[in-house]
């Protein structure tokens, strides 16, 4: 199996019935998979499973796979599709348990907790790190999609569009939006600007500027 072979190439030898193809695809993707699946759910902990679903559901799609765009906007697109299907899901099981006291999974309502304190009481790091990426989750789908997409995978404007089935100035847009949005919420919850400038730099809050 040549590693150095392009995607879909791969994935048109599976078509035939090449299973180390297969095999070449999830050993590629598999960590940028699981990435983004986390980057878009939170700590979950179902990340794992529904990363691994993304590369079965490749598996029983293989006849029906086309060429028609770059194969990580395909698989990129599969596994937003399938986040978002899970966020979904677990909507509507919280309609059904509206009194239901809340559980330990619930790592947002926890850091609203967090966030009610005095800023110049020394929050942790992990605390700080905690609160900006509860900021990125707080985006509204779309603005999250893109902006992870664009900060966090270096998609191009025109990959993510493919991606998400935009044109490219509704991307920008968007975008922009979301950039904004992070603003707002970190000068809010981190008031000291250092705090801001820190987890950007370390990439937590790429786009704010």
């Amino acid at each position: 199996m040549d590693g150095n072979a392009p995607d879909i190439e791969l994935m048109l030898r599976f078509q035939k019935g090449e299973e180390a193809a297969f095999d070449a695809l999830v050993k590629r993707h598999q960590r940028s998979i699981l990435n983004l699946v986390r980057r878009f759910l939170g700590p979950n902990a179902d990340a794992e499973d529904l990363a691994q679903e993304v590369f079965v559901r490749l598996y029983q799609a293989r006849k029906n796979y086309r060429p028609s765009a770059r194969f990580t906007t395909y698989l990129y697109r599969n596994t937003l599709n399938l986040c978002l299907n899970y966020i979904r899901n677990q909507k509507h099981r919280k309609t059904h348990s509206l009194d239901a006291p809340r559980g330990e999974g619930d790592y947002r309502a926890g850091l609203r907790d967090e966030r009610g304190r005095d800023p110049g009481d020394g929050a942790s790091t992990r605390e700080r790190e905690a609160i900006v990426r509860d900021a990125v989750s707080a985006l509204p789908e779309n603005q999250r999609q893109a902006l992870i997409l664009s900060r966090w995978h270096g998609l191009s404007y025109q990959e993510i569009a493919d991606t998400l089935d935009m044109s490219i100035m509704a991307v920008k847009s968007v975008l922009w939006r979301a950039r904004e949005n992070l603003r707002e919420t970190l000068s809010v919850h981190l008031k000291d600007e250092d705090i801001v400038k820190g987890a950007e730099e370390r990439g937590e809050g790429e786009g704010i500027a």
